[in-house]
């Protein structure tokens, strides 16, 4: 089952990747600025980190939720300097018209963002590098990380099925938080208790039932207190934010796959 976050039924975005920079990945240290055209090929020997450049592109926005692992996947001879603020991958995208005159209307400003770069580090949290001085100051509220920490745990004993969900819906609250997702944050509270209640013991199960009515409630009025202090940043810029996020094209990696069978003529109708 787990916990729904958004709406998934959206249009496709025209946001276009132009380039992007993998720091502090396993073993890529820096790769530096790489530009991506609508054909892009990698070339290299076997293992000099084709795959990694790949692999960290695809958990910038993946299709499902793969965040970075910073005991995993932190370059090994660096293991001293691990922290999770570390941008793990910057992407630059070009945006569309649409999207370029709706966060004019929304800044009410003439600035030009007909590129825009965002940073992800290891805990999750994106970064929208919007021109400086567009607005007054940074998005993220420094109480956020605090409050995600300070979320309710479980008291034993509960349902194996329910202690499962309940770490999908925390987790999910988590990763939403820190990469400032506020339309999906906002919407979390009724999936989050359509989930918990399915998954709850049966009502002759008294201590299971009474200590899982205690999670649900309290991790509610968490995720609201969560989403009480997204929404005090500044107006704007939170907007602002909230829409290019929401525009992400999603990534997919795609290692295995099926030899195609049959045979293709290139150009043999005499069409250039």
């Amino acid at each position: 089952m787990g916990c729904e976050e958004g709406d998934h039924t959206r249009e496709n975005t025209d946001m276009k990747l132009t380039g992007f920079q993998v720091q502090m990945y396993k073993c890529v240290l820096d790769s530096k600025w790489i530009n991506v055209s609508p054909l892009t090929v990698l070339v290299g020997k076997n293992e000099s980190g084709k795959t990694t450049l790949l692999r960290a592109l695809q958990k910038f926005n993946p299709f499902k939720p793969e965040p970075y692992a910073v005991r995993d996947e932190w370059p090994r001879a660096k293991r001293d300097q691990r922290t999770p603020t570390q941008i793990a991958c910057t992407a630059e995208f070009e945006l569309t018209p649409e999207e370029v005159s709706h966060l004019a209307a929304l800044t009410d400003q003439g600035t030009d963002l007909s590129r825009l770069r965002i940073s992800k580090d290891y805990a999750g949290t994106f970064e929208v590098h919007f021109p400086e001085g567009l607005f007054p100051e940074r998005l993220h509220p420094n109480d956020i990380d605090t409050m995600c920490s300070t979320l309710p745990s479980l008291t034993e004993p509960v349902h194996d099925n329910f202690r499962k969900e309940a770490a999908s819906c925390r987790e999910a609250i988590i990763r939403l938080a820190r990469e400032v997702r506020y339309s999906d944050l906002a919407g979390m509270g009724e999936s989050i208790t359509t989930t918990l209640n399915a998954a709850r013991s049966q009502p002759h199960q008294g201590p299971q039932l009474q200590n899982e009515n205690t999670f649900v409630t309290h991790l509610t009025v968490s995720l609201k207190a969560i989403s009480k202090s997204l929404s005090e940043t500044p107006s704007i810029h939170k907007k602002a934010h909230d829409y290019v996020i929401s525009r992400l094209p999603t990534f997919v990696y795609m290692d295995e796959y099926r030899a195609f069978r049959g045979t293709i003529h290139v150009n043999e109708s005499g069409k250039s």
